[in-house]
């Protein structure tokens, strides 16, 4: 089963690896609402909770509420930065770069059991895209300034700036 994670706490989140659920947080949910209630905020998106539970937690936006940008929604991840003055939001939550990467890659595909896509290696799917920094081997902070340049399915092009 596949549940939508907000603010589970840890055990919640525990119990979710034994039943073998899947944990799916959307992105930025600190920056809206953190401002005002940041105990309760603190809890939100724990992706790094999720992960120490043994799930493979993906990201996601919901479409026209906020932009689909996933290595924006990793940024914050790793982050957890407050808009508003720059605070760390549970800093316990903080995903590594690893982690947050695997989100929108790996365990995203995973997740909608597309085991043959999610990274570039001999044997699966050609999904991919071109971008203008390597996430891999770049600062976290400057991950949504990434521009991507194309986007290809099945190793045919889907998308070009």
């Amino acid at each position: 089963a596949q549940s939508y994670v907000a603010s589970a706490a840890q055990r919640d989140a525990d119990r979710m690896a034994r039943q073998e659920a899947l944990a799916a947080q959307q992105r930025e949910q600190e920056a809206y609402r953190a401002q005002r209630e940041a105990e309760r905020a603190a809890r939100l998106d724990r992706l790094a909770s999720a992960v120490r539970a043994g799930l493979r937690p993906s990201l996601h936006s919901d479409y026209n509420v906020t932009e689909v940008h996933p290595l924006h929604a990793a940024q914050t991840a790793v982050l957890r930065r407050l808009e508003a003055d720059g605070t760390v939001l549970g800093p316990e939550e903080c995903a590594t770069p690893a982690q947050a990467l695997a989100a929108i890659t790996t365990d995203a595909a995973w997740q909608i059991h597309a085991d043959d896509r999610g990274a570039l290696r001999l044997g699966m799917r050609a999904d991919f895209a071109i971008v203008d920094a390597d996430p891999w081997t770049s600062d976290p902070a400057g991950w949504a300034d990434i521009a991507v340049h194309e986007t290809y399915i099945d190793g045919a092009r889907a998308y070009s700036a």
